[in-house]
């Protein structure tokens, strides 16, 4: 995505390597990460990516559905995952112009498949259509452009050596155009290959031959320029405003107030293609529109998250939208120009694969890797809750097997004080009714939460001036506070702690956990009454810390690579050594680890079940077990893995967008997850256990 000022250059370094080229691009805070894929024009064999990865991306796959037109060519799309575990997909795709074919033709994992990368980690890579063939041609740069070939395909521009470098591919030659100021918002070939109109954030737009001598400023500002077909005119972004200007020099004219995204001319130089960023039902939105130049007629097509192509021909669009607006990646939709038509492409279900950008070409592009199918079974849903905010992040047990607890944090307060409040919410199928809990706005945000019929029970997260936590309590439906135990002070029953936290429940009884000077840690059972109070839990030796409660038994972790599950009186009931993420359900412990689930009895800690988990898009994470069924998810697909007999099914959630949470009680399953395209979002199921799968 290509918005004004928002790509700068991450190091003034001008590399030069005869070898391969990659580029990679982070966020400033080094979270967020993408891949784009640009053409190149000669024979459409070449990609250039510009890249950043990390442990935790994954892709999507086309759904083929019906498109706006029968468009010819490839669309090279660039993805990332969902799942934070799912990265052995992260990488460039093809597909067709329909959302049919869907191939991954490089598994490019950079930097040791680290999570997070610095600024300075920035590279950039020239790869064959196949994915082989990679050159590196620098590091500490940025594209910063939607198209860095030059018209003839022989060279290649991007963001460096303190302003532009021009390399000959041929010649291996490198050469520096110096900038008033090294960060580059954007450039542009001339159609011709000997000229590049650049935006200098000293002089304005200026223009360049391709040899580095300064031929015209035409403009105060200009990020994001882009020569039209013809050569003569050339259109950019000034402060938000898109505006075009005779490349031999002139008068701009403007064409919008509220431009965002760097614009591009339709193949026949009539229109350009851009996207903007408007005040719409009371929030700003993006949207792909689609300008005349010489009439001024605009024409807006569809909401977007940043991303718009021209198709080969110019009659279509490929653009991509956000599912809902609390997710990050985007889909691919087809609209024709004038914003009839509109399909959808690509969908996150069940493969779990978002897009960052995408090209168009006309040419073909060698097949790689086809994205597999994955067959689903539809669910017999009991109950569905709609909800009006976005995703549900977490499911706890409630008082009753027919209820589920959940958290929303859309509470409101004042941004200013920077303050917020979280609610709990108990969604009971037997009445279909809930009942809500808010905190107080305050500066804390909740890090755990745990429920019971009777109590509401929360931990804040350290303060960042003491790092001190808190737990308090609250009666369901209401805000006072009835209850507190904070670290740091002297707090009632548990006297004096260096940590606290977190929170877990079985649903009759709240457990939490408290930390000593030296590490030690010790649990605490909440007892109910007037005012209620913290109740010790006798622990066996090496425990490091809570993880999981149900039925009366409380899960810890006992030692290097063990776990422990003992009773509400601290007597231990089973030990278990095994490493991987673990879950209790009732008389079992399920734990995962790779590819293979474990479950043993709580009572003897004998192993009762060993079963394979299947990695479809991404590793195995459990996240319940009951009901004689484990519930995992592989990238965003939601598995169902029954015992008895190992059978796995992935279940039908039809929009699914983002990893579901899922939770087991006695009376059946509950589900949460987000359905893409609506505006409540927000989706909670409810299967009985007599109609699991």
């Amino acid at each position: 995505m290509h918005t004004e000022y928002q790509e700068t250059v991450g190091s003034r370094a001008c590399a030069e390597s005869r070898g391969l080229v990659v580029p990679g691009l982070s966020n400033r805070d080094g979270r967020d990460f993408g891949w784009r894929g640009v053409v190149s024009p000669v024979g459409r064999s070449s990609l250039a990516l510009v890249a950043v990865v990390s442990a935790g991306i994954a892709a999507h796959v086309g759904i083929g559905s019906a498109v706006a037109a029968p468009t010819p060519g490839k669309i090279v799309l660039v993805a990332r995952a969902l799942s934070s575990v799912d990265f052995a997909r992260d990488g460039l795709y093809v597909m067709n112009a329909d959302g049919s074919g869907v191939r991954q033709i490089t598994h490019d994992v950079v930097e040791d498949d680290e999570p997070h990368w610095s600024p300075t980690s920035e590279w950039i890579v020239v790869v064959r259509g196949d994915g082989s063939g990679r050159r590196v041609l620098g590091r500490g740069i940025s594209l910063a452009s939607p198209n860095p070939w030059s018209p003839d395909g022989r060279r290649i521009a991007w963001g460096g050596c303190d302003g532009l470098c021009v390399y000959d591919l041929a010649s291996a030659r490198l050469t520096a155009i110096a900038l008033g100021r090294s960060e580059v918002f954007g450039f542009s070939w001339s159609p011709d290959g000997r000229k590049l109109a650049v935006h200098d954030s000293v002089r304005g737009l200026v223009v360049f031959s391709r040899t580095g001598k300064q031929l015209a400023v035409l403009a105060r500002n200009g990020a994001f320029p882009a020569f039209s077909p013809d050569g003569k005119k050339i259109a950019f972004l000034t402060r938000h405003k898109l505006e075009i200007v005779p490349a031999a020099g002139g008068r701009p004219r403007l064409l919008d107030r509220h431009a965002g995204g760097a614009p591009s001319w339709s193949p026949d130089g009539r229109r350009l293609l851009y996207t903007d960023t408007r005040l719409r039902t009371g929030h700003f939105a993006g949207n792909v529109r689609v300008v005349d130049t010489a009439t001024g007629t605009n024409i807006r097509v569809d909401d977007t998250g940043g991303i718009a192509r021209w198709s080969p021909d110019g009659s279509t669009i490929a653009y991509g939208r956000y599912p809902t607006s609390a997710t990050f990646g985007q889909d691919v939709w087809l609209a024709y120009a004038n914003g009839t038509r509109r399909s959808q492409l690509t969908d996150e279900f069940p493969n779990g694969l978002v897009y960052t950008d995408l090209d168009w070409t006309s040419g073909s592009v060698p097949n790689g890797k086809p994205v597999p199918k994955l067959d689903t079974v539809p669910l017999t849903v009991t109950a569905e809750s709609k909800l009006g905010y976005g995703h549900v992040w977490s499911l706890n047990r409630a008082g009753s097997p027919k209820s589920v607890a959940y958290r929303s944090d859309a509470g409101e307060c004042d941004p200013d004080a920077e303050t917020e409040s979280a609610t709990f919410i108990v969604w009971d199928i037997s009445t279909q009714s809930s009942l809500a809990t808010t905190t107080s706005c305050q500066e804390l945000s909740v890090e755990s939460y745990a429920v019971t019929s009777s109590l509401d029970a929360w931990m804040m997260e350290p303060d960042p001036s003491d790092g001190l936590q808190t737990v308090r309590v609250a009666r369901p439906g209401t805000e006072t506070v009835i209850a507190s135990w904070d670290s740091g002070y002297e707090s009632p029953d548990i006297g004096w702690r260096s940590g606290i936290g977190p929170l877990v429940s079985d649903g009759t009884t709240i457990v939490f956990e408290t930390r000593t000077a030296d590490g030690g840690v010790q649990l605490w059972r909440i007892a109910d009454g007037d005012v209620p109070h913290a109740v010790q839990i006798p622990l066996p030796s090496n425990v490091t810390g809570l993880i999981d409660a149900d039925a009366g038994r409380v899960l810890v972790g006992a030692g290097k690579n063990s776990y422990a599950v003992i009773g509400m009186d601290g007597a231990v009931l089973a030990r278990v050594s095994s490493a991987g993420s673990a879950a209790l359900g009732g008389d079992l412990l399920g734990i995962a680890s790779g590819d293979t689930l474990r479950v043993y009895d709580t009572n003897s800690g004998s192993l009762r079940y060993q079963l394979p988990l299947t990695r479809t898009t991404g590793y195995p994470q459990l996240l319940s077990i009951g009901n004689g069924y484990a519930a995992y998810t592989s990238g965003i697909a939601l598995h169902l893995l029954r015992l008895n007999d190992g059978k796995d099914s992935i279940a039908d959630l039809p929009g699914e967008t983002g990893p579901p949470v899922a939770r087991f009680t006695q009376a059946g399953l509950f589900i949460g997850y987000e359905r893409a395209y609506l505006r409540q979002s927000g989706r909670l199921l409810f299967v009985a256990g007599a109609d699991m799968p």
